[in-house]
C-alpha cells in the first residue's frame, strides 16, 4: 500500500477548512496511509496529523490535539459503523470525508486539469495513487491529464508494459514475464475488461485474445504458440485435415479461445518480429526457451512432419535441408529446367530460416549445389563446345572455373546424412563431366603445344609483363601481386571479395577483348611457370634468377625511368613482428618513385603443402599478406596486377603412384597410362622438351597432401591476371562488369558462356555529361521483355516527366530506364546487384549509382517503389507500388 502525499493531505485540508472553517477533528478515509511527519503546515495554521487503524487510536489522537490545542486530521481506512456516537459527533460533518482521488492523482502528474473522459476509470485512479512508485510518474503534457497519458502510466508502472498504446508484439513481450503478467491476474474480472478494452484500440482483437490466454494462467508459451500459427496459415500445408486437428489442440493453450485464422496469421508475424528484436538484444536465453517450447509444441500438436513451415523451429531449419537434399537425389535421376529452379526455391527456402544466419556455409554449399545441377545441364546440353584450345580454355575461364568453385564449396562436407548423401551423387556426375573435359582440354593443349601454342586468343603467362604490366604502368605506378598457386577457382572466391567487399574495381584495355584466359609454363609448377613469369621467357629458376629477370625486363625498364623494377619474395613482405609490411616494402609501395614493384604471395601454395583436410575461405581478411599488400596499393593510388604463376587440383581421393621428379608430372621413360599424356613443345621448361603428365585430377606422383600441380588439367594450366584499381579508371582502361555464368544465378537460361569482351570508353551523352558515373555503356543491354507496356506507360507517364525534373543532371536517358526497368521485370522484380551489373553492361561501381539514381526517380514522395537491401545486395522493385505512385491503372 502506499503512502499519501503531504500535497494531497494539503489539498484534502484546504477543501474542508473553505467549507468548515471551524473545523478541529478532520477524518479523513483513504487507502494509502499516513506515514509522514506529525505536524503539517495548511492553510496557514499547523495541524496534527495521525494514523489511525482503530476507535482507541482515534480517542488517543483527539485527547492529544486537546492537550496541544492544535487542529486534529484523522487518517483512516475504518468505516463508521465501527465507531461509538460520541466519537463521530466531535467529527467535522460527523463522518469520515473521503478524500477526492482525482485529486490525488492529478496532483501525481503535476496536472491542474482533468480530461473528463478519466471519470469513467474510477478504480484506476484508486490504483494510480494506491501504487504510486518512488520516482513518481510523467507529467502530463501542459498540465493536461489525458486518459491516454494516464493509461499509459498505469500501463507501464503497474503491469510493466512499456508502450501506452501495446500493439500485438508490445503484448507478446510483456508476456514472457510470469512476474509482472500475475500482476494482471491478479486484478478482477471487470478491471480486466477495461484493460482489454483499452488495449484492443491498436492491439486490436489479437492483443485481446493474447490478454485472454495471460489472464488464463496461459502466458509462459504465448510467443511459441504464435510460432506455430505460422505452420496452421501455410498456404502449401498439404493435410488440411492435420492442420484442422492441430488448431483445435492449440485452445488448450488459449483458454479454449478458436484461434481464428486472421488472427493466427498475425499472432505468427508479431511472434517471428520478437523473436528477431530479442536476437538483436542479446536475449539469447529467452529465444532458446521460446524455440524448445515450440519444437515441444509442434509435436503435441501433431505437426512434426510440417515443421518446416516454420522460420523459426530447430527440426524445420533441418527439414528444410532434408527436403532440399530429397529434391537434389531426385533431381539428378530426371534432371529437368524445372528441377532446377525448384532446388532455387527450396535452397532459398532454408536461406530464410531463423537458423540460417549461424550457419551460412551451409547455406552457401546449397546455392552452389543449385550452380553445379545447372552447370551439368549445360555442359551435358553441350556435347561437344569445340576442339579449339582457345575455346576450351575461354571456357574454362569464363564458366568451368565457376563450377570448380561449387564443387569444392559442396565438398566440404555437410552433418546431416541425407543431404550428405545427395551431395555425394552430386559431386560423383560432375566428376564424371569434369573428367571427360579434362581430357578433352589436355588432348587440344598437346595438339596448340605442337602447332607452335601461339597466343590466339589466349595469354601465355611469359607476356603478362609485356602484354599487361608495363602497359599499365605507363599510365600509373604498379604493385604486381603474384600468388604463387592460385587456381581459377581460388581467384574467382578472391576476386569477388576484392571487387565486391573491398571496393577495388577490375579494369579491361580499351578496344581490346578481355578479360583472356592465361596459360601457364609447362610443367605447371614454381620452378618453371613462375620464373618464366618474371623473366618473359620459357625458363626455369635452375636457370635463372626471378629477381634478376624482373629487375631486367626490356619492357618494364622502359617505363620504370630511373628506379628499375624491384622483386619482394614471401620473406621480405612482413615485418619482424608479423603483423605489418616490411619497412622497407611500406616506403616502396607508399613512395610511388619506383613505378613497378613485383610481390610473391605464397599463401595458396602454403595451403597445398599441407594435409590436414581444414577448407580454407579464401577471402582478403583470410590472407592478412594480401589485405595488407591492397591497403597500401590504395594509399598510394598505385594499380594492381594480380595474377598466378600456375593453378592446381585438390585432394580428392587421390590415386598415387610413384614417380619422379614432380607432385603430377614425370619423365616419358615409361609410356602414358590412359588417363596421361604424354606433352612436348617450346612451351615445355623441361630441358628434355617433354614430359608425361595425368589429365585426370585423380592421379598424384607424391605424398598426400592439399593439393598437388604440375599436370596438364585446365584446373592447373589456365590461370587469371586482372587489373585493379582503387575507385577510379586507370588512362586507356575502362571498368569491367562483374561477369557470372548464366547458371551461376536462379534464373539463368541454357546460354553460352560469357565471352571476352571488347572494352570501349562509355560515350557521355548530354543527360549525362559531368557525371560519367552514368555514363551509357556501347554494350548491349537488355530488351524489354514481352508483354512488358507498362514500361512505356509508366515513362510516358506526368508523374515520371516531374521525377525527371527532380533527377537533374543525373537523370538517366529513357533507353537506361527502360533497360533498368525490364530487367528488374524479367527477374520477378528482385535481382542480386552484381547479376544487375552484369546484365546492364556496367561494372558493379557504377551500377550502385544508377540505382541511386533510379529510387530518385521511381520513388515518388520517399515511398519505397525501388529498394536496396545492403545485407543481401539485392534491388527491389515493388510493382503495385509503382502503379499507384504513377498512377498507372
Amino acid at each position: 500500500m502506499s503512502s499519501l502525499r503531504p500535497t494531497i493531505l494539503r489539498g484534502q485540508i484546504a477543501a474542508v477548512r473553505k467549507k468548515l472553517p471551524s473545523a478541529r477533528v478532520m477524518a479523513l478515509k483513504s487507502r494509502s496511509r499516513w506515514d509522514g511527519a506529525p505536524l503539517l503546515v495548511a492553510c496557514d495554521e499547523q495541524f496534527l496529523v495521525r494514523q489511525c487503524d482503530s476507535e482507541l487510536a482515534i480517542r488517543e489522537a483527539m485527547l492529544e490535539a486537546e492537550d496541544a490545542g492544535q487542529p486534529l486530521v484523522v487518517v483512516t481506512g475504518m468505516q463508521e459503523n465501527h465507531l461509538s456516537g460520541d466519537v463521530l459527533a466531535r467529527l467535522a460533518r460527523r463522518k469520515f470525508l473521503r478524500i477526492d482521488i482525482w485529486d490525488g492523482v492529478c496532483d501525481l502528474f503535476h496536472a491542474n486539469k482533468r480530461d473528463p473522459r478519466t471519470t469513467k476509470y474510477s478504480w484506476l485512479a484508486d490504483v494510480l495513487v494506491a501504487d504510486s512508485p518512488p520516482d513518481g510518474y510523467r507529467p502530463a503534457a501542459n498540465g493536461v491529464l489525458t486518459v491516454e497519458h494516464m493509461w499509459g502510466e498505469f500501463l507501464r508502472c503497474e503491469l510493466k508494459i512499456a508502450s501506452p498504446l501495446p500493439d500485438p508484439r508490445d503484448i507478446l513481450l510483456w508476456s514472457l514475464d510470469s512476474g509482472v503478467t500475475g500482476t494482471y491476474m491478479r486484478f478482477p474480472a471487470d478491471r480486466r475488461e477495461d484493460i482489454e478494452h483499452w488495449i484492443s484500440n491498436r492491439a486490436g482483437a489479437l492483443g485481446v485474445f493474447l490478454l485472454r490466454c495471460v489472464g488464463g494462467g496461459k502466458s509462459a508459451m504465448a510467443v511459441s504458440c504464435g510460432l506455430a500459427c505460422e505452420i496452421l496459415c501455410a498456404d502449401d500445408s498439404g493435410d488440411l485435415s492435420a492442420i484442422r486437428d492441430a488448431a483445435i489442440r492449440l485452445e488448450k493453450h488459449t483458454v479454449d479461445q478458436p484461434v481464428r485464422r486472421d488472427l493466427a496469421r498475425l499472432w505468427a508475424k508479431s511472434s517471428i518480429e520478437l523473436v528477431d528484436e530479442l536476437e538483436s538484444q542479446g536475449r539469447c536465453s529467452d529465444v532458446d526457451r521460446i524455440r524448445e517450447f515450440l519444437d515441444r509444441l509442434i509435436i503435441e500438436l501433431g505437426l512434426q512432419d510440417y515443421a518446416w513451415l516454420s522460420q523459426i523451429s530447430p527440426a524445420g531449419f533441418e527439414q528444410r535441408m532434408a527436403r532440399f537434399a530429397q529434391a537434389l537425389s531426385e533431381h539428378l535421376s530426371r534432371a529437368s529446367s524445372q528441377d532446377v529452379r525448384q532446388l532455387w526455391d527450396l535452397a532459398n527456402q532454408a536461406s530464410l530460416h531463423h537458423d540460417a544466419k549461424a550457419v551460412p556455409e551451409r547455406i552457401e554449399r546449397l546455392y552452389m549445389a543449385c550452380r553445379l545441377c545447372g552447370w551439368l545441364q549445360k555442359s551435358e546440353v553441350e556435347t561437344d563446345s569445340g576442339d579449339e584450345f582457345k575455346t576450351l580454355a575461354e571456357n574454362y575461364y569464363a564458366a568451368d572455373s565457376f563450377a570448380d568453385w561449387a564443387r569444392h564449396s559442396v565438398y566440404s562436407g555437410e552433418g546431416s546424412e541425407s543431404v550428405a548423401k545427395a551431395y555425394a551423387k552430386l559431386l560423383k556426375r560432375v566428376e564424371a563431366v569434369r573428367g571427360a573435359q579434362n581430357r578433352r582440354f589436355a588432348l587440344t593443349l598437346a595438339n596448340w603445344l605442337e602447332a607452335g601454342a601461339l597466343p590466339n586468343g589466349v595469354l601465355r603467362i611469359e607476356d603478362i609483363l609485356t602484354r599487361v604490366v608495363a602497359e599499365v604502368a605507363r599510365q600509373a605506378p604498379v604493385l604486381l601481386i603474384v600468388c604463387d598457386g592460385m587456381s581459377m577457382a581460388v581467384y574467382r572466391q578472391l576476386i569477388e571479395d576484392i571487387t565486391m567487399r573491398n571496393k577495388w574495381t577490375e579494369q579491361g584495355p580499351e578496344g581490346q577483348p578481355w578479360p583472356l584466359p592465361v596459360i601457364a609454363a609447362l610443367p605447371t609448377v614454381t620452378e618453371f611457370s613462375r620464373c618464366s613469369l618474371f623473366c618473359g621467357r620459357i625458363t626455369s629458376s635452375q636457370k635463372d634468377d626471378e629477381a634478376r629477370g624482373f629487375g631486367t625486363h626490356p619492357a618494364l625498364t622502359q617505363v620504370s625511368g630511373n628506379q628499375d623494377p624491384l622483386l619482394y619474395a614471401k620473406s621480405e613482405l612482413m615485418g619482424a613482428a608479423g603483423a605489418e609490411l616490411s619497412d622497407e616494402l611500406s616506403v616502396e609501395i607508399r613512395s610511388g618513385r619506383r613505378r613497378v614493384i613485383g610481390v610473391v604471395v605464397n599463401a595458396v601454395d602454403d595451403y597445398l603443402l599441407k594435409g590436414n583436410q581444414v577448407a580454407f575461405p579464401w577471402t582478403v581478411s583470410h590472407i592478412p599478406v594480401l589485405e595488407r599488400l591492397l591497403f597500401a596499393a590504395r594509399e598510394a593510388n598505385r594499380a594492381v596486377v594480380l595474377t598466378s604463376d600456375h593453378g592446381h587440383v585438390l585432394e580428392r581421393h587421390s590415386k598415387g603412384r610413384t614417380h619422379e621428379p614432380g607432385e603430377r608430372y614425370r619423365t616419358d621413360s615409361q609410356p602414358p597410362q590412359s588417363d596421361e599424356i604424354l606433352i612436348s613443345g617450346a612451351r615445355v621448361g623441361l630441358d628434355a622438351g617433354r614430359f608425361v603428365a595425368p589429365w585426370d585430377e585423380h592421379v598424384r606422383y607424391s605424398m598426400k597432401k592439399n593439393g598437388y600441380h604440375g599436370g596438364v588439367s585446365p584446373q592447373e594450366v589456365v590461370i587469371p591476371v586482372a587489373v585493379l584499381a582503387y575507385q577510379q579508371e586507370i588512362t586507356g582502361w575502362t571498368a569491367l562488369p562483374q561477369l557470372t555464368p548464366d547458371w551461376w544465378s536462379p534464373r539463368g537460361a541454357l546460354s553460352g558462356v560469357s565471352k571476352p569482351i571488347i572494352q570501349t570508353k562509355p560515350d557521355v551523352s548530354p543527360t549525362t555529361e559531368g557525371l560519367p558515373l552514368f555514363a551509357p555503356s556501347k554494350r548491349q543491354t537488355a530488351a524489354a521483355t514481352p508483354g512488358a507496356s507498362w514500361i512505356d506507360t509508366v515513362l510516358g507517364s506526368q508523374v515520371m516527366s516531374e521525377q525527371k525534373a527532380l533527377a537533374g543532371r543525373a537523370m538517366l536517358a529513357d533507353d537506361r530506364i527502360k533497360a533498368f526497368l525490364a530487367i528488374l521485370d524479367s527477374h520477378g522484380g528482385t535481382i542480386l546487384m552484381p547479376a544487375l551489373a552484369q546484365k546492364m553492361g556496367q561494372p558493379l561501381l557504377r551500377i550502385r549509382g544508377i540505382v541511386t539514381v533510379m529510387q530518385r526517380i521511381l520513388n515518388v514522395e520517399g515511398y519505397a517503389v525501388l529498394s536496396y537491401d545492403a545485407a543481401s545486395e539485392s534491388v527491389t522493385l515493388n510493382h503495385e507500388l509503382l502503379k499507384k505512385q504513377f498512377e498507372i491503372t
